[in-house]
C-alpha cells in the first residue's frame, strides 16, 4: 500500500502541476470567477407547510450578484439554472435571492427575499468560494379579513374593510366573498401602520369603524376579526346609534421556524397527556469536531505542514450508518478526480475499490457500525498546497454527512491555501 500511495501522491501532482499551467484566465481583464457550487438558496417560510412547499419552488427563485455600494446586479439568473461557475468583476460582493413582485398592495403575492451573511471578494484571475446559504424569508406583510358569523348574517352585500400598510402605501378592498383570500402589502421601514376600516350597513344603520395598529413588521401575518358589538344597558344613547363593530388582531410571525411540535401528527404520535408516561427525550445525531486550531465555523488557513484532524462519534447503539465526504472544489473537480480513479462524493461506509487508496490518505474506511472514527487527512495538504499556483489562493470545502439511528449530522469543512 505504501508503493501505491507514493505513485497517487506523484501522478496528482504531476498532473496538477501540469494543469496549472492551463489557467482560466488567459488574460488579465479585471474580472475573477465565482464558483456557486455550494450557493444553496433555503426557504425557511413554513406557515401553511403543505402550501409553502407545492406554490413555491426554490429553483425558480432569482438570484443576483451586487457589487457593494451599487444598486443594479452585475449578474442574475433563475436559480435553477444558474452556472457552477460565475464570471464578475473585481471587487466586494454581496448576493440576494428573491422570488415575487413585492408590489404595494396586492391579493395572493408573498414576497420572499435573502441575502448572503457576508461579503466575497471577486479578485483577478482567482476563483472565490461562496459557501454561505441565502436564507429566503416572507419579507412583505400579509392581511386576512375574517368577518365573524354574528357580524356577516347581519352587516350589507356592500360591506367592506379597507386596509392600507404605510403611510404611502395601497389599498385593499376585503369583502365577505375574500374570506379565502389574503393581501399582500410591501413594507417600507419607517412606516409600520396598518389600518383597517370597515364601512357598510349593519341591521339597517351605516356604520364606519376605524382600527389601527402600530408596529408592523414584515413576515408577520395580521389576521384581523371582524364582530358585532352592541352596548350594554349601562351604556347610554339609542341602542341603534350606538350599534357598530368591533375587530381585534391575531398576529403570527410566518418566518417562524417549525420544529417537530408545530408537524401535523396523527393521534397515536401526539404528545402525551397529564398522567402519561412522558415521551423520552431525543436523541442527538453523530458529532464532527474537528482538532484546533482547525474549526468548522469558519475558513482555515493552510500550509503543507498543517494539521488537520477530525473526529466523528456516534451515540447510535448499531454506530454509524452512512458517511460521505464531498469535495467541493474548483481545482479538484468531479471531472479531474475521476481522472485519478477518485470522486467528488466519497463514500467511507461501502468505499469499494478506493478502500486502500482512501485509507492511505488519512480517510477511515468500511466504517459502517463504527462509533468513534478519526479523519487525519494531514498529508493531504501537500497536495493542496501544490495545485495552488504562487501568487494565488484557493479555497477547497469538505463536506461531512454523517447519519446513525439517531438523525444525520453535517458540517462543512473550508481550506484555503495562499501562496
Amino acid at each position: 500500500m505504501k508503493y501505491l500511495n507514493i505513485f497517487l501522491s506523484v501522478l496528482l501532482l504531476a498532473v496538477f502541476a501540469s494543469c496549472s499551467k492551463e489557467t482560466p484566465f488567459p488574460d488579465d481583464n479585471g474580472k475573477g470567477k465565482v464558483n456557486t457550487r455550494s450557493l444553496a438558496v433555503e426557504l425557511v417560510n413554513e406557515e401553511n407547510i403543505m402550501k409553502t412547499r407545492a406554490d413555491v419552488n426554490v429553483a425558480d427563485f432569482t438570484v443576483q450578484f451586487f457589487l457593494k455600494g451599487e444598486t443594479a446586479p452585475k449578474a442574475s439568473f433563475r436559480y435553477g439554472d444558474m452556472p457552477e461557475v460565475v464570471e464578475l468583476p473585481v471587487g466586494t460582493y454581496y448576493a440576494k435571492a428573491f422570488f415575487g413582485a413585492n408590489a404595494s398592495a396586492a391579493w395572493d403575492a408573498p414576497y420572499y427575499e435573502g441575502h448572503t451573511l457576508s461579503d466575497f471578494d471577486v479578485k483577478a484571475n482567482q476563483v472565490t468560494m461562496v459557501s454561505d446559504p441565502i436564507v429566503c424569508k416572507l419579507s412583505n406583510v400579509k392581511v386576512t379579513v375574517i368577518f365573524a358569523e354574528e357580524l356577516s348574517s347581519v352587516m350589507s352585500a356592500d360591506s367592506k374593510v379597507s386596509v392600507k400598510v404605510g403611510e404611502h402605501g395601497s389599498t385593499l378592498d376585503f369583502t365577505k366573498a375574500d374570506a379565502d383570500r389574503s393581501g399582500y402589502f410591501a413594507f417600507v421601514e419607517g412606516s409600520t401602520t396598518l389600518a383597517a376600516i370597515f364601512t357598510g350597513e349593519v341591521e339597517g344603520h351605516q356604520t364606519t369603524e376605524t382600527k389601527v395598529y402600530d408596529d408592523v413588521r414584515p413576515g408577520n401575518h395580521y389576521r384581523i376579526v371582524f364582530t358585532l358589538h352592541s352596548p350594554s344597558d349601562e351604556e347610554p344613547g339609542d341602542i341603534s346609534v350606538q350599534l357598530r363593530v368591533d375587530a381585534s388582531v391575531e398576529i403570527e410571525d410566518v418566518n417562524r421556524p417549525v420544529d417537530s411540535e408545530d408537524d401535523v401528527l396523527v393521534d397515536d404520535l401526539r404528545p402525551k397527556e397529564d398522567g402519561d408516561d412522558p415521551e423520552p427525550p431525543a436523541q442527538q445525531g453523530p458529532t464532527i469536531e474537528a482538532h484546533a486550531p482547525i474549526t468548522f465555523d469558519g475558513v482555515n488557513d493552510v500550509t503543507d505542514s498543517s494539521s488537520v484532524v477530525i473526529d466523528v462519534k456516534s451515540s447510535a447503539p448499531n454506530g454509524v450508518e452512512t458517511c460521505k465526504v464531498y469535495i467541493i472544489s474548483e481545482k479538484l473537480s468531479k471531472d479531474e478526480l475521476e481522472g485519478f480513479g477518485l470522486k467528488d462524493e466519497l463514500d467511507l461506509v461501502n468505499p469499494g475499490e478506493l478502500a486502500e487508496i482512501l485509507s492511505g490518505m488519512g480517510f477511515p474506511v468500511n466504517v459502517g457500525g463504527k462509533k468513534e472514527m478519526t479523519f487525519d487527512i494531514s498529508g493531504f495538504m501537500s497536495l493542496l498546497t501544490a495545485l495552488t499556483n504562487t501568487g494565488e489562493t484557493d479555497e477547497h470545502q469538505f463536506r461531512f454527512v454523517v447519519c446513525d439511528a439517531n438523525g444525520t449530522t453535517e458540517k462543512t469543512l473550508t481550506l484555503r491555501v495562499t501562496k
